[in-house]
């Protein structure tokens, strides 16, 4: 479930300079962090 978000933020949340190491970090980190949330909010909260 985690990676199945975090798949869809990423196709979602495109980086705008493609060879920015940093700027696709800083994207991949915030999907992880919505996904991370979205499982603890539906799974382990409920």
């Amino acid at each position: 479930m985690l990676d199945r978000i975090i798949q869809q933020y990423l196709k979602r949340n495109k980086p705008e300079k493609t060879d920015s190491t940093m700027e696709m970090w800083q994207i991949r980190e915030h999907a992880k962090m919505m996904a991370e949330e979205v499982v603890f909010r539906e799974i382990i909260y409920v």
